[in-house]
């Protein structure tokens, strides 16, 4: 919040749903967290592991415990967005919770 209000991003750069993202995925980025590295999760044949094909496995199970938090009928303040702002919402989340896998970094694409 302090790095998109001071560093300028808004008003002019983020639009309110791109905030809100920013906001949701700060909340979420460490929901439900093992206290264990991804690779030790990869390594140890770790369920987590397994079920998201050894890819950030805590950074898709904090998305995952976000986006079920948010299908809860009284925690889902988003489902009366257009479908369209729903789904840019979830993108901007997933890429930036994503982002917060510090291998992920240094990887070439």
């Amino acid at each position: 919040h302090v790095i998109l209000l001071r560093g300028g991003l808004l008003p002019h750069y983020a639009d309110p749903l791109t905030h809100l993202a920013c906001l949701l995925a700060a909340a979420v980025h460490d929901l439900e967290h093992l206290g264990l590295t991804n690779d030790y999760l990869i390594n140890s044949e770790n369920q987590l592991a397994q079920l998201y094909n050894d890819r950030s496995p805590m950074e898709n199970h904090h998305l995952a415990a976000g986006f079920s938090l948010l299908r809860r009928p009284d925690l889902n303040f988003i489902s009366s967005l257009p479908r369209h702002d729903r789904d840019k919402l979830r993108k901007t989340m997933i890429e930036l919770v994503l982002a917060t896998d510090m291998k992920q970094h240094f990887s070439i694409h």
